[in-house]
């Protein structure tokens, strides 16, 4: 939350989902602003081995202001808080997730500016 009084809540403005063992992307489909996934499949993780994810977010419109802050938040399961009633559970989970952001790996979230008219 803001330290400013007058910012109000957090509004969530979009989501997106991939299934790291169906990270495969079609190439004819797949524009730099949109991964297509072909979901054809399946490719595991090899545990200590680091893999580049790219996740499409569902299109969305939202005025972002000068000022204005953009949380992108990660997690390996529905938000029983933020995704609610519209929850799934895929049964317990077990080991850890490691997400790597340094200078060899860096990460990054491309968004679509509205054209100025």
């Amino acid at each position: 939350m803001s330290a400013d009084p007058d910012a109000g809540l957090p509004v969530k403005v979009t989501q997106g989902w991939l299934r790291a063992s169906h990270r495969a992307e079609d190439p004819e489909l797949t524009s730099g602003m949109r991964p297509f996934h072909r979901h054809t499949q399946v490719e595991p993780l090899v545990p200590g081995q680091v893999y580049e994810l790219r996740v499409e977010l569902l299109p969305m419109s939202f005025p972002a202001r000068r000022g204005d802050r953009i949380r992108l938040e990660l997690t390996n399961q529905d938000s029983l808080i933020t995704d609610a009633p519209m929850t799934h559970f895929y049964g317990t989970k077990v080991g850890t997730d490691t997400y790597h952001h340094d200078r060899p790996h860096p990460s990054t979230l491309r968004l679509h500016e509205r054209p100025r008219t």
